[in-house]
């Protein structure tokens, strides 16, 4: 027999002494048992083993026992071929699959939470129907999956980061250090490009940035603020920049201008929300000024959307007011191309910050200064 290895899709319950085992993938029935050896045998397969192997090592009056178990447990799909169960598709696929699966967990939730604050205590299910344990445990054994996940991403993304790192030193990038945070295909020789995969440097900005203090001279980032939630995350994020910046180093932020949106929204100006459909051309038809408006502002984003959802919209006062949080004590409006840095004046390498209608950028620009 070939080697086997416990399916991924396996789960135990416990129910009034019964262990209930079963594939939460398959229709088959699950398998009902009071006997714990079934359990240490099915153990015995939490690493790839080979179960004429294990046979060896029973008594022979046991073997075949031994024998109708492993049947069993592999029709039950509880066991499956070591082989079989590797991965094999490819990372793009896989990684385009985990989006996917994220989101249908992130829009459960919110439907989840939702229905017990509507409906109160009284839609706690039955125990007997959870399988002897209540909603609340349920819900821990879930937060204790999604953390293991957590940490098994974390003890990657160290290294992984470091190698790209080290590929951007080599190539003396580290050096005179300026980042494009947010590059999209708009990439800026010179600079660390950063975004998500597959940029130079790949990383969750939200975690922050992995270079020393006062090791930059410039931060350039076109519509990147807007896509965090604000406070936490927004002020998060502009902390570690100036963090990152040395003295006389300067951060050109670039996001939509709300102003100008509530300004053509409230005099019903069909053109100004017109003209945008020809740099943002994903965005769905028919919707009224109103739709336009919240959605481009952050309000109500779909729970699946991660990263390309607005999470929230900044005038110049507001923008000013958490750089200064932050720990910028000088903040200046500019305007398109308008830096006083010529090495800042990089707004065309973005697609979205130089679109305008009748002159009227659909951006707010402002710079900050570390003095």
């Amino acid at each position: 027999m070939t080697a086997l290895v416990i399916s991924p899709d396996a789960a135990v319950r416990f129910l009034r002494g019964h262990a209930i085992l079963h594939n939460a993938h398959l229709s088959a029935a699950p398998l009902h048992t009071t006997d714990a050896d079934v359990l240490a045998v099915l153990l015995k397969f939490a690493t790839v083993a080979h179960p004429a192997e294990l046979r060896l090592t029973l008594p022979p009056e046991r073997r075949t026992d031994f024998d109708q178990l492993i049947g069993a447990l592999t029709s039950a799909g509880l066991l499956v071929d070591a082989d079989s169960a590797r991965e094999t598709r490819p990372r793009e696929i896989r990684a385009a699959l985990l989006q996917r699966q994220l989101g249908l967990l992130a829009n459960s939730t919110a439907e989840i939470a939702a229905d017990l604050a509507a409906l109160g205590p009284a839609a706690l299910p039955n125990a007997d129907h959870l399988g002897g344990l209540g909603l609340e445990h349920r819900l821990e054994a879930l937060l204790n999956a999604v953390d293991a996940i957590r940490q098994g991403i974390a003890s990657v993304r160290e290294p992984l980061i470091q190698q790209q790192l080290d590929k951007l030193g080599a190539n003396g990038l580290l050096n005179n250090l300026k980042l494009h945070i947010g590059s999209g295909v708009g990439r800026l020789p010179g600079w660390v490009n950063i975004d998500v995969y597959p940029a130079e440097l790949s990383i969750n900005v939200s975690r922050g940035l992995p270079f020393p203090d006062a090791s930059a001279r410039f931060v350039f980032a076109s519509h990147v603020l807007e896509h965090l939630y604000y406070p936490v995350e927004a002020l998060r994020f502009l902390a570690e920049c100036r963090r990152v910046l040395a003295a006389g180093g300067r951060i050109r932020l670039i996001v939509p201008d709300i102003e100008l949106y509530i300004r053509a929204y409230v005099d019903c100006d069909e053109r100004f929300f017109a003209e945008r459909r020809k740099t943002w051309r994903r965005l769905p038809e028919g919707r009224t000024l109103l739709e336009e408006f919240l959605a481009y502002s952050g309000a109500g984003p779909d729970p699946a959307a991660f990263l390309d959802a607005h999470k929230y919209a900044y005038d110049f006062p507001t923008l000013k007011k958490a750089l200064r949080q932050a720990g910028f004590n000088h903040v200046e409006r500019s305007s398109f191309q308008g830096s006083a840095s010529p090495e800042l004046r990089v707004d065309a390498v973005s697609e979205v910050a130089h679109a305008a209608t009748d002159g009227r950028h659909y951006s707010l620009f402002v710079e900050a200064q570390v003095v």
